[in-house]
């Protein structure tokens, strides 16, 4: 019985490889000679295909399995003494097919299997080189603990509380206020007998505010904002052109993942060359580079709400003694500054001599871009 069973599995066994190396024969190269027998989720990918690329021709070969398995039951009385009578030759000569579809599958798909392996390295190089560019023009991670240069206290406290209470439990009494009553009576008669049990249980909290100091609290302010997106991060207006770039393709990535195309060798070779563009695809960089200068200058023009401006100061001194920071941010298509007072402050002050500094000013938008290129913000810190 035993012997009758390896050798009817390893029949279709032989016969399911056979046909399966001649159909997809890349597949099972990396499953014989890539190491792949292992890797339960090559196995399963493969499964995978079938059932996706191959459904019909699935529900055919189930159902020629099962036309087998019933003519096998029919005429078991004759075909299993046969069987029986030839199991060893049938289970050599199997695993013979098996071992010659192995080689066959070596010799016939070395080559082709190589050309996917390159194929796969450069789709890798490509999500690299994607993910990069998904990132251009995207303000830097916010990192902490923050060299704080400035801050304004009063306005820092009003943002925070609006943002979160932030209370913490100081003290907590456990009293909870259940009762849990049960009561039993045994009795005859005017007599009985009985017992009750009673848990009561009471609870109390009391909270307070948090004891953050100002420095903390700014940091969970800036923190809030950079994370939900609430605050727009400036440094050049480079910057702002790198970031309509990586919105491009992050644009194009979405569409090639909801409509994917298959990439064949023609495609890409075309990847190996770099042609000149078209009259037509430069006339319509220019109409997207005309229309990001708009957008850029209707953004610069309505900015408003919370900013972090990060680039190179130049610091001035005016008559009041307040400090006057000026990042340069763009030069075209028009020449802008960022301009911040500051009230006069020892940090500071000890910048002055060195009249330019690289700082990180968060703030608000008291005046947005006019006519003399000047943004004007109100800053509520500055950091290194």
């Amino acid at each position: 019985m035993a012997k009758r069973c390896i050798a009817i599995v390893s029949a279709v066994l032989a016969i399911y490889v056979s046909i399966g190396s001649w159909l997809y024969g890349d597949w099972y190269f990396g499953l014989f000679w890539r190491g792949k027998l292992w890797d339960i989720n090559y196995i399963l990918d493969g499964f995978g295909y079938l059932v996706d690329k191959a459904f019909y021709g699935v529900l055919i070969v189930l159902g020629l399995c099962v036309v087998v398995l019933v003519l096998v039951r029919i005429y078991k009385h004759k075909l299993l003494p046969v069987i029986d009578r030839f199991v060893g030759w049938i289970t050599l000569f199997s695993w013979i097919t098996i071992l010659t579809t192995v080689l066959l599958v070596y010799h016939f798909n070395q080559q082709s299997y190589a050309q996917l392996e390159k194929i796969e390295a450069i789709a890798e190089d490509m999500k690299k080189t994607i993910s990069q560019l998904e990132s251009i023009g995207q303000p830097p991670p916010f990192q902490t603990p923050v060299d704080f240069q400035y801050l304004d206290e009063p306005r820092i406290e009003a943002l925070y509380s609006q943002l979160e209470p932030e209370l913490v439990e100081k003290e907590r009494i456990v009293a909870d206020e259940n009762k849990v009553h049960g009561e039993a009576k045994v009795g005859v008669a005017d007599s009985s007998v009985g017992a009750e049990a009673g848990i009561e249980k009471s609870s109390r909290s009391s909270f307070q505010r948090s004891s953050f100091l100002p420095a903390r609290k700014c940091t969970e302010v800036m923190k809030f904002e950079r994370e939900s997106q609430r605050a727009k991060y400036y440094s050049t207006g480079g910057r702002w052109y790198l970031s309509k770039i990586g919105d491009f393709v992050r644009e194009k990535v979405k569409e090639a993942e909801s409509n994917p195309e298959p990439i064949d060798k023609k495609k890409l070779e075309s990847l190996r060359g770099i042609r000149p563009a078209t009259k037509e695809e430069q006339d319509e960089i220019n109409a997207t580079l005309a229309r990001d200068n708009q957008d850029f200058e209707q953004e610069m023009g309505s900015l408003t709400g919370l900013v972090f401006v990060e680039g190179e100061y130049s610091i001035h001194r005016e008559p009041s003694g307040k400090l006057v920071l000026l990042e340069e941010f763009a030069q075209k298509p028009k020449h802008i500054w960022f301009q911040c007072r500051f009230p006069a402050t020892s940090k500071l002050d000890q910048m002055f001599p060195q009249k330019r500094v690289h700082l990180t000013i968060f703030g608000s938008v008291v005046r947005p871009l006019g006519s003399d290129g000047i943004i004007e913000i109100s800053p509520i810190a500055a950091y290194e």
